[in-house]
């Protein structure tokens, strides 16, 4: 792939989201956010996460200059990856510089994104891709996490 960003679905609606953990989380991301761009990491509790969790990471933007570390790896992270990723830059991870492309453009465009049937570069099992929904938090000017959702195939 030439541009790591094009796979990027932008503007998509929660009947584009494959798997029902991601359309839930969806709906409940955008009840949070209310007439804001982007709910408050706060926002959302941890018992409303609860059905997510496994599957969740949370990962803390980081300025001047721009970085992505992983604050937070659901505990089914450790089923695909030969290692927990909390506290990984994520330039540090396979496949980091593409990751970290996207993660760059959803901070320039300010929304979150869907990708589809991407590929897995690190699994530790027989699953070779995976789908992503990656949701922003933060306050009203600024993205300070991101939250990722995925669901493996």
């Amino acid at each position: 792939m030439s541009n790591p960003t094009d796979i990027m679905k932008l503007n998509f609606l929660k009947e584009d989201i494959p798997w029902e953990h991601g359309r839930d989380l969806f709906t409940l991301w955008q009840s949070k956010r209310k007439n804001a761009r982007w709910p408050t990491r706060g926002a959302i509790t941890p018992m409303e996460m609860k059905p997510y969790l496994e599957h969740v990471m949370l990962i803390d933007v980081e300025r001047d200059p721009l970085d992505f570390r992983v604050r937070l790896s659901g505990t089914g992270y450790r089923w695909y990856m030969p290692y927990d990723p909390t506290g990984t830059r994520i330039q540090d991870m396979p496949n980091g510089n593409d990751i970290f492309a996207r993660f760059s453009r959803l901070l320039e465009l300010k929304q979150p994104y869907l990708g589809l049937n991407m590929p897995l570069m690190w699994a530790t099992v027989d699953y070779k891709r995976f789908d992503v929904l990656v949701l922003p938090f933060g306050d009203a000017h600024n993205i300070n996490t991101l939250m990722l959702l995925v669901n493996y195939l």
